[in-house]
Protein backbone atom coordinates (compact mmCIF):
# COMPACT_ATOMS: atom_id res chain seq x y z
CA UNK A 1 0.00 0.00 0.00
CA UNK A 2 3.02 1.92 0.69
CA UNK A 3 4.41 1.73 -2.51
CA UNK A 4 0.69 2.38 -3.83
CA UNK A 5 0.97 5.59 -2.12
CA UNK A 6 4.31 7.13 -2.88
CA UNK A 7 3.56 6.58 -6.68
CA UNK A 8 0.18 8.06 -6.59
CA UNK A 9 2.04 11.14 -5.03
CA UNK A 10 5.14 11.35 -7.45
CA UNK A 11 2.20 10.98 -10.53
CA UNK A 12 0.31 14.09 -8.87
CA UNK A 13 3.52 15.77 -8.41
CA UNK A 14 4.57 15.26 -11.97
CA UNK A 15 1.54 16.50 -13.37
CA UNK A 16 1.48 19.77 -11.22
CA UNK A 17 4.98 20.03 -12.47
CA UNK A 18 3.56 19.80 -15.71
CA UNK A 19 1.03 22.05 -15.39
CA UNK A 20 3.20 24.77 -13.99
CA UNK A 21 5.47 24.57 -17.07
CA UNK A 22 2.50 24.78 -19.58
CA UNK A 23 1.64 27.82 -17.54
CA UNK A 24 5.13 29.18 -18.05
CA UNK A 25 5.54 28.67 -21.76
CA UNK A 26 2.56 30.50 -22.22
CA UNK A 27 3.43 33.39 -20.19
CA UNK A 28 6.62 34.47 -18.99
CA UNK A 29 8.10 32.84 -21.55
CA UNK A 30 6.77 35.08 -23.87
CA UNK A 31 7.91 38.23 -22.47
CA UNK A 32 11.34 36.98 -22.24
CA UNK A 33 11.76 36.31 -25.54
CA UNK A 34 10.56 39.16 -26.40
CA UNK A 35 13.12 41.19 -23.88
CA UNK A 36 15.87 38.66 -24.58
CA UNK A 37 15.54 40.00 -28.29
CA UNK A 38 15.10 43.65 -27.74
CA UNK A 39 18.16 43.49 -25.37
CA UNK A 40 20.16 42.13 -28.24
CA UNK A 41 18.80 44.48 -30.44
CA UNK A 42 19.26 47.80 -28.35
CA UNK A 43 22.24 46.60 -26.15
CA UNK A 44 24.17 44.12 -27.70
CA UNK A 45 27.52 44.21 -29.91
CA UNK A 46 27.52 44.93 -33.69
CA UNK A 47 27.21 40.76 -34.14
CA UNK A 48 24.27 40.37 -32.35
CA UNK A 49 22.43 43.05 -33.54
CA UNK A 50 23.10 42.05 -37.58
CA UNK A 51 22.27 38.64 -36.20
CA UNK A 52 18.94 39.35 -34.57
CA UNK A 53 17.73 41.57 -37.24
CA UNK A 54 18.49 39.37 -39.94
CA UNK A 55 16.67 36.43 -37.85
CA UNK A 56 13.56 38.77 -37.34
CA UNK A 57 13.46 39.34 -40.92
CA UNK A 58 14.34 35.75 -41.92
CA UNK A 59 11.21 34.80 -39.15
CA UNK A 60 8.67 37.11 -41.03
CA UNK A 61 9.51 36.58 -44.64
CA UNK A 62 9.78 33.32 -44.58
CA UNK A 63 6.40 32.99 -42.59
CA UNK A 64 5.15 34.91 -44.85
CA UNK A 65 6.00 32.43 -47.82
CA UNK A 66 5.15 29.23 -45.27
CA UNK A 67 8.92 27.71 -45.22
CA UNK A 68 9.36 28.13 -41.49
CA UNK A 69 5.91 26.33 -40.65
CA UNK A 70 6.70 22.58 -40.57
CA UNK A 71 4.34 21.06 -43.16
CA UNK A 72 3.59 17.74 -41.82
CA UNK A 73 2.57 16.90 -38.34
CA UNK A 74 5.63 18.64 -36.14
CA UNK A 75 8.23 16.75 -34.74
CA UNK A 76 6.44 13.83 -32.84
CA UNK A 77 9.18 14.15 -29.89
CA UNK A 78 6.95 17.73 -28.72
CA UNK A 79 3.52 16.39 -29.44
CA UNK A 80 3.43 13.04 -27.73
CA UNK A 81 6.01 12.51 -24.90
CA UNK A 82 5.79 11.75 -21.08
CA UNK A 83 5.82 14.70 -19.55
CA UNK A 84 2.45 16.48 -21.28
CA UNK A 85 1.27 12.94 -20.43
CA UNK A 86 1.56 14.02 -16.83
CA UNK A 87 -0.72 17.25 -17.61
CA UNK A 88 -3.17 14.74 -19.16
CA UNK A 89 -3.37 13.02 -16.56
CA UNK A 90 -3.40 15.87 -13.48
CA UNK A 91 -6.75 16.60 -14.65
CA UNK A 92 -7.55 14.69 -16.44
CA UNK A 93 -8.05 16.02 -20.18
CA UNK A 94 -10.93 13.55 -22.66
CA UNK A 95 -11.16 13.73 -25.83
CA UNK A 96 -14.54 12.54 -27.44
CA UNK A 97 -15.63 11.64 -30.79
CA UNK A 98 -19.36 11.92 -31.75
CA UNK A 99 -19.25 10.74 -35.08
CA UNK A 100 -16.67 9.63 -37.79
CA UNK A 101 -14.40 11.72 -39.73
CA UNK A 102 -13.38 11.02 -43.20
CA UNK A 103 -9.96 11.67 -43.82
CA UNK A 104 -10.20 12.64 -47.36
CA UNK A 105 -10.67 16.61 -46.38
CA UNK A 106 -10.03 19.51 -44.96
CA UNK A 107 -12.14 20.99 -41.63
CA UNK A 108 -12.05 23.44 -39.40
CA UNK A 109 -12.82 23.02 -35.84
CA UNK A 110 -14.65 25.79 -34.33
CA UNK A 111 -13.69 25.40 -30.91
CA UNK A 112 -15.06 26.64 -27.38
CA UNK A 113 -14.77 27.95 -25.04
CA UNK A 114 -11.67 28.97 -24.44
CA UNK A 115 -11.10 29.64 -20.87
CA UNK A 116 -7.92 30.82 -19.50
CA UNK A 117 -5.81 28.59 -20.71
CA UNK A 118 -6.70 26.37 -23.21
CA UNK A 119 -5.87 22.89 -21.37
CA UNK A 120 -8.16 20.84 -23.22
CA UNK A 121 -7.92 21.69 -26.87
CA UNK A 122 -4.13 21.85 -26.51
CA UNK A 123 -3.53 19.14 -24.98
CA UNK A 124 -5.41 16.71 -27.30
CA UNK A 125 -4.29 18.39 -30.26
CA UNK A 126 -0.94 19.91 -29.81
CA UNK A 127 1.07 18.47 -26.71
CA UNK A 128 -0.33 14.64 -26.88
CA UNK A 129 -1.71 14.20 -30.00
CA UNK A 130 -2.22 9.90 -29.17
CA UNK A 131 -5.62 9.93 -28.67
CA UNK A 132 -5.91 12.26 -31.65
CA UNK A 133 -4.52 9.76 -33.76
CA UNK A 134 -6.49 6.72 -32.29
CA UNK A 135 -9.81 8.25 -32.84
CA UNK A 136 -9.12 10.49 -35.79
CA UNK A 137 -6.46 8.64 -38.46
CA UNK A 138 -5.38 10.37 -41.14
CA UNK A 139 -6.81 13.93 -40.13
CA UNK A 140 -3.26 16.10 -39.79
CA UNK A 141 -4.28 18.63 -36.33
CA UNK A 142 -3.02 22.12 -36.31
CA UNK A 143 -3.97 24.17 -33.55
CA UNK A 144 -3.78 28.05 -34.42
CA UNK A 145 -2.32 30.77 -32.26
CA UNK A 146 -2.34 34.66 -32.86
CA UNK A 147 0.24 35.34 -35.94
CA UNK A 148 2.13 37.99 -33.33
CA UNK A 149 2.84 35.38 -30.86
CA UNK A 150 3.84 32.73 -33.68
CA UNK A 151 6.57 34.97 -34.97
CA UNK A 152 7.95 35.65 -30.98
CA UNK A 153 11.96 35.39 -31.70
CA UNK A 154 12.78 32.09 -30.38
CA UNK A 155 9.57 31.14 -29.10
CA UNK A 156 8.11 30.81 -32.70
CA UNK A 157 11.32 28.06 -33.35
CA UNK A 158 9.50 26.11 -30.00
CA UNK A 159 5.97 26.58 -31.45
CA UNK A 160 6.86 25.38 -34.99
CA UNK A 161 8.04 22.29 -33.46
CA UNK A 162 5.06 21.48 -32.23
CA UNK A 163 2.74 21.97 -34.94
CA UNK A 164 0.96 25.12 -33.74
CA UNK A 165 -0.06 27.68 -37.38
CA UNK A 166 -0.63 30.64 -37.71
CA UNK A 167 -4.45 31.97 -37.33
CA UNK A 168 -3.80 34.46 -40.41
CA UNK A 169 -6.25 33.91 -43.10
CA UNK A 170 -3.37 33.32 -45.48
CA UNK A 171 -1.56 30.76 -42.92
CA UNK A 172 -5.47 29.09 -42.71
CA UNK A 173 -6.27 29.06 -46.45
CA UNK A 174 -2.33 27.48 -47.07
CA UNK A 175 -3.35 24.82 -44.89
CA UNK A 176 -6.92 24.30 -45.87
CA UNK A 177 -6.12 23.94 -49.39
CA UNK A 178 -2.74 22.19 -49.86
CA UNK A 179 -2.08 18.30 -49.38
CA UNK A 180 1.17 16.28 -48.14
CA UNK A 181 1.42 12.55 -48.05
CA UNK A 182 3.86 10.27 -47.38
CA UNK A 183 3.25 11.43 -42.98
CA UNK A 184 0.69 9.00 -42.54
CA UNK A 185 -1.60 11.45 -43.26
CA UNK A 186 -3.79 12.79 -45.81
CA UNK A 187 -6.03 16.29 -44.38
CA UNK A 188 -5.72 18.92 -42.67
CA UNK A 189 -7.46 19.83 -39.98
CA UNK A 190 -6.99 23.20 -38.15
CA UNK A 191 -8.54 24.46 -34.67
CA UNK A 192 -9.64 28.38 -33.58
CA UNK A 193 -10.92 29.30 -30.63
CA UNK A 194 -13.11 31.43 -32.23
CA UNK A 195 -13.99 33.48 -28.64
CA UNK A 196 -10.06 34.28 -28.57
CA UNK A 197 -8.75 36.76 -25.93
CA UNK A 198 -12.29 37.99 -25.35
CA UNK A 199 -13.99 34.90 -24.26
CA UNK A 200 -10.75 34.29 -21.98
CA UNK A 201 -11.39 37.82 -19.86
CA UNK A 202 -15.12 35.88 -19.42
CA UNK A 203 -13.86 32.77 -18.25
CA UNK A 204 -15.00 32.24 -15.01
CA UNK A 205 -16.00 28.71 -12.92
CA UNK A 206 -19.25 27.21 -13.75
CA UNK A 207 -20.02 30.28 -16.48
CA UNK A 208 -19.80 29.20 -20.30
CA UNK A 209 -19.96 32.33 -21.77
CA UNK A 210 -19.18 32.37 -25.37
CA UNK A 211 -17.49 35.02 -27.74
CA UNK A 212 -19.14 34.15 -31.01
CA UNK A 213 -22.30 36.34 -32.68
CA UNK A 214 -19.77 38.88 -34.59
CA UNK A 215 -17.20 36.35 -35.27
CA UNK A 216 -17.69 34.98 -38.69
CA UNK A 217 -13.79 35.07 -39.98
CA UNK A 218 -13.39 31.31 -39.85
CA UNK A 219 -17.14 30.90 -41.45
CA UNK A 220 -15.59 32.56 -44.11
CA UNK A 221 -12.34 30.74 -44.57
CA UNK A 222 -14.03 27.52 -44.78
CA UNK A 223 -16.01 28.40 -46.97
CA UNK A 224 -13.16 29.94 -49.29
CA UNK A 225 -11.83 26.68 -48.93
CA UNK A 226 -14.56 24.11 -48.87
CA UNK A 227 -13.43 22.81 -45.69
CA UNK A 228 -16.04 21.84 -43.54
CA UNK A 229 -17.00 23.24 -39.93
CA UNK A 230 -17.03 20.62 -37.44
CA UNK A 231 -18.24 22.67 -33.59
CA UNK A 232 -16.41 21.27 -30.69
CA UNK A 233 -16.57 21.92 -26.76
CA UNK A 234 -14.77 21.48 -24.34
CA UNK A 235 -16.55 20.94 -20.81
CA UNK A 236 -14.50 21.89 -17.61
CA UNK A 237 -12.11 24.34 -19.32
CA UNK A 238 -13.68 27.10 -17.30
CA UNK A 239 -13.14 25.19 -14.63
CA UNK A 240 -9.19 25.45 -14.21
CA UNK A 241 -8.79 28.86 -12.69
CA UNK A 242 -10.38 31.36 -10.57
CA UNK A 243 -9.96 35.13 -11.03
CA UNK A 244 -8.74 38.12 -9.51
CA UNK A 245 -11.42 40.46 -9.11
CA UNK A 246 -11.45 44.57 -8.86
CA UNK A 247 -11.24 47.56 -10.90
CA UNK A 248 -7.34 47.62 -11.32
CA UNK A 249 -7.39 43.87 -12.81
CA UNK A 250 -10.01 44.42 -15.08
CA UNK A 251 -7.97 47.62 -16.42
CA UNK A 252 -4.72 45.86 -16.59
CA UNK A 253 -6.05 42.68 -18.11
CA UNK A 254 -8.09 45.42 -20.57
CA UNK A 255 -4.57 47.19 -21.30
CA UNK A 256 -2.58 44.22 -22.63
CA UNK A 257 -5.79 42.62 -24.52
CA UNK A 258 -5.49 46.13 -26.51
CA UNK A 259 -2.03 46.63 -26.39
CA UNK A 260 -0.74 43.00 -27.52
CA UNK A 261 -4.10 41.34 -28.93
CA UNK A 262 -3.43 38.41 -26.26
CA UNK A 263 -5.43 38.14 -22.95
CA UNK A 264 -3.05 37.85 -20.00
CA UNK A 265 -5.46 37.18 -16.88
CA UNK A 266 -4.53 37.14 -13.19
CA UNK A 267 -5.90 33.86 -11.83
CA UNK A 268 -5.70 32.13 -9.13
CA UNK A 269 -5.43 28.10 -8.51
CA UNK A 270 -4.62 25.68 -5.76
CA UNK A 271 -3.85 27.10 -2.29
CA UNK A 272 -3.93 30.74 -3.82
CA UNK A 273 -1.31 29.77 -6.71
CA UNK A 274 -1.72 29.84 -10.54
CA UNK A 275 -1.88 26.19 -10.37
CA UNK A 276 -4.66 24.84 -12.09
CA UNK A 277 -7.60 22.66 -10.18
CA UNK A 278 -7.79 19.39 -10.42
CA UNK A 279 -11.37 19.39 -12.43
CA UNK A 280 -11.58 16.75 -15.34
CA UNK A 281 -11.51 18.60 -18.97
CA UNK A 282 -13.79 16.86 -21.73
CA UNK A 283 -13.30 17.98 -25.25
CA UNK A 284 -16.60 16.24 -27.37
CA UNK A 285 -16.28 16.65 -30.98
CA UNK A 286 -19.13 17.37 -33.22
CA UNK A 287 -20.67 17.03 -36.47
CA UNK A 288 -19.30 18.64 -39.63
CA UNK A 289 -21.37 20.90 -41.25
CA UNK A 290 -20.87 21.10 -45.06
CA UNK A 291 -20.35 24.19 -46.94
CA UNK A 292 -20.33 25.04 -50.51
CA UNK A 293 -17.17 26.30 -51.75
CA UNK A 294 -16.96 29.86 -53.42
CA UNK A 295 -13.88 32.13 -53.78
CA UNK A 296 -16.31 35.51 -52.65
CA UNK A 297 -18.98 34.02 -49.90
CA UNK A 298 -21.41 35.94 -50.23
CA UNK A 299 -22.99 37.76 -46.20
CA UNK A 300 -25.81 36.38 -46.73
CA UNK A 301 -24.37 32.49 -47.54
CA UNK A 302 -21.97 33.56 -44.58
CA UNK A 303 -25.08 34.02 -41.89
CA UNK A 304 -26.58 30.97 -43.38
CA UNK A 305 -23.26 28.69 -41.95
CA UNK A 306 -22.51 31.31 -38.90
CA UNK A 307 -25.98 30.29 -37.89
CA UNK A 308 -25.59 26.57 -38.17
CA UNK A 309 -22.55 26.68 -36.23
CA UNK A 310 -24.35 28.20 -33.49
CA UNK A 311 -27.11 25.30 -33.50
CA UNK A 312 -24.36 22.85 -33.71
CA UNK A 313 -22.29 24.43 -30.47
CA UNK A 314 -25.89 24.62 -28.49
CA UNK A 315 -26.60 20.84 -29.66
CA UNK A 316 -23.36 19.98 -28.20
CA UNK A 317 -23.75 21.59 -25.18
CA UNK A 318 -27.27 20.65 -24.37
CA UNK A 319 -26.76 17.11 -25.31
CA UNK A 320 -23.18 16.59 -23.27
CA UNK A 321 -23.48 18.59 -20.71
CA UNK A 322 -25.70 16.38 -18.70
CA UNK A 323 -22.76 13.82 -18.55
CA UNK A 324 -19.70 16.37 -18.02
CA UNK A 325 -21.44 19.18 -15.75
CA UNK A 326 -22.28 19.08 -12.18
CA UNK A 327 -25.51 20.48 -11.24
CA UNK A 328 -26.02 20.72 -14.74
CA UNK A 329 -29.59 21.75 -14.46
CA UNK A 330 -28.47 25.77 -13.22
CA UNK A 331 -25.46 25.59 -16.17
CA UNK A 332 -26.57 27.97 -19.05
CA UNK A 333 -25.07 28.83 -22.25
CA UNK A 334 -24.48 32.38 -22.81
CA UNK A 335 -23.65 33.29 -26.72
CA UNK A 336 -22.99 37.07 -27.24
Amino acid sequence: MAKIEHGYGVRQFMGALAALIYLLVITIVFSCCWILALGLLLYGNFFWRITMIFYICYIHISSAKFILNIKRNGIRFFRSNWLWKQLRLYFPIELVKTVDLPANRHYVFATFPHGVMTYGCSVNITYDIDNWLALFPGIRPRQTILNATYLTPFLHEYLRLCGFISVSEKSLMHYLTSRWQGDGFSSNGVFIMVGGAQEALDSRPGQYELTFLRRKGFVRVAIKSGAAIVPCFTFGEVDSFERWDGKWALHWQLAVKYLLGISIILVKGRGGLPLPFKRRIVQVVGKPIEVQQNDNPQPEYVDEIHQKVIEGVKDLFETHKISYIENYENVKLVIK
